[in-house]
């Protein structure tokens, strides 16, 4: 119910039994009733000036959003200077930071429950009824706002956990779905005087948030893996570019923010994930964003690309399959990653990393040449290499014992240009050449890898490779 200043007057005629009152009676009530209005008006405007007040001063630091966009009166100078509200749109207040919860995959089949907080300190999960504190991982400054990153690691033998209301289950049996995302980010990016920009607004030429929460997460994949590149958020949008406008660049939290936990909120917080790190997340691009959030090492402060623990190949068995990935953000890192593997891989795994290798010159940001090493590729160790890096689906086979490598770079950023004097059919390619055999689909989609006996009226056994389109079609299969 609105209050009107005119309500707080007395009714003269009939707040006495209806009787009316004396001349004056009268004046004194119109007197009172005056110092009443008076009286709201000031305690109104004293509640307003106190709720500016602490954004004004130490409260910016908890509300780094409104402080950003209380600027000093120009009218106004030094100290005496009054704040006044910004007119103008405020990046900051659509981006401040939000809570956020997920589970990832680490090593030994433990799962990792990790929370992102402006709180103080970090909250408890429920784990079979018990509660379990989370731990302080790291924290990182932005803008004037302290964000925490807490963890706790789960036995393999724990069923599930409950993390800010949300249950995720632990116990599943035999894995049926595995999704597989990368190279999700909105590109920004100045090459000198030049812009490559892509249009964040739209989910026609970004639909990475669309795909993933409308058409992915409804198909209750046991676990989604991103093998890497998040964050492409590099420039500063140009003043007055309308499809970059309010983004922020470099490796901050709100940057990350735009680029992932946002469009990635609602599934981080219902699927369970697994995190490869790519060429973006490099050190001297946004490495230390993602140590501290999604690295499921142990946390390392100095960031590293290679030869460090936190750079070590992880093996997991869950769900009835064993995963392994490699961090590839730095392409040295590869090989001694995959020597490191073939001494200490015990069942056939599928392989996750970012960089594609099997094929001489894929990567043309590659500075070495990296290979399977024999005994991984003589006991058909691994049941396939799942990358990204390059945009595009790509699928290639080999006739000399190398396992197949599946290209997912096409989970939203700006798609690669087919090479000229390809023959494209709905947005397919398919190459044979020398023992090589490659499908390749130039447009927007991800993968799911499924496993045959689970597939209503299939006889057949172990894992199908299946391409889906944005819309979740399945456009492509290929047994594994």
């Amino acid at each position: 119910m609105k209050i009107r200043p005119t309500d707080l007057f007395i009714n003269e005629k009939s707040w006495v039994k209806g009787r009316a009152l004396a001349p004056g009676v009268r004046a004194f009530t119109r007197l009172t009733s005056l110092l009443t209005v008076l009286t709201f008006f000031a305690v109104f405007s004293g509640c307003a000036t106190r709720r500016l007040d602490p954004i004004n001063s130490a409260g910016a630091e908890q509300h780094p959003a409104l402080a950003a966009a209380i600027v000093p009166s120009q009218t106004q100078a030094g100290n005496h200077a009054q704040p006044h509200i910004e007119t103008q749109p405020r990046v900051e207040a659509k981006i401040s930071f939000i809570e956020q919860s997920w589970v990832e995959l680490g090593a030994h089949g433990q799962w990792i429950v990790r929370v992102a907080t402006a709180q103080s300190s970090c909250p408890n999960v429920q784990v079979e009824g018990r509660d379990i504190p989370l731990l302080e991982r790291a924290h990182a400054e932005d803008r004037g706002q302290r964000i925490i990153v807490c963890e706790v690691s789960l036995s393999p033998s724990q069923k599930r956990v409950t993390v800010m209301g949300q249950i995720h289950r632990l116990d599943t049996q035999n894995f049926k779905l595995i999704a597989v995302i990368g190279d999700t980010g909105c590109r920004i990016k100045a090459h000198g005087d030049e812009f490559d920009i892509q249009d964040c607004r739209s989910n026609d030429t970004w639909p990475f948030a669309q795909m993933l929460n409308e058409v992915i997460l409804p198909m209750h994949p046991d676990l989604i893996v991103h093998v890497g590149d998040y964050h492409y958020r590099e420039s500063e949008c140009p003043t007055g570019n309308t499809k970059c406008e309010g983004a922020v660049a470099g490796d901050t939290i709100q940057s990350w923010q735009q680029d992932f936990f946002t469009p990635a909120k609602k599934a981080l917080n219902e699927a369970n994930w697994l995190f490869v790190r790519g060429n973006h997340e490099i050190c001297r691009r946004a490495g230390p964003t993602w140590f501290r959030f999604l690295d499921a090492h142990s946390y390392l402060e100095n960031c590293a690309d290679q030869s460090s623990e936190s750079n070590s190949p992880l093996t997991s068995t869950v769900g009835g399959v064993t995963l392994s990935w490699i961090d590839a953000a730095d392409d040295r890192n590869i090989q001694p990653s995959l020597n490191q593997l073939s001494k200490t891989l015990r069942s056939k795994s599928f392989l996750f990393m970012h960089r594609p290798f099997l094929i001489a010159g894929e990567d043309p940001e590659a500075t070495t040449r990296n290979h399977l090493p024999m005994s991984l590729q003589e006991q058909k160790m691994i049941t396939a290499v799942v990358v990204g890096h390059r945009h595009k689906f790509e699928m290639s086979r080999f006739n000399d014992g190398r396992p197949p490598e599946l290209i997912t770079g096409n989970g939203g950023t700006k798609l690669l240009v087919p090479n000229a004097g390809l023959e494209i059919k709905n947005g397919w390619t398919a190459q044979s050449d020398k023992g090589l055999v490659q499908s390749t689909y130039w447009r927007h989609g991800f993968l799911t890898l499924e496993r045959q006996e689970f597939k209503k009226g299939s006889r057949a056994s172990g894992w199908l490779a299946v391409e889906h389109n944005v819309d979740g079609k399945p456009i492509f299969t290929a047994p594994l």
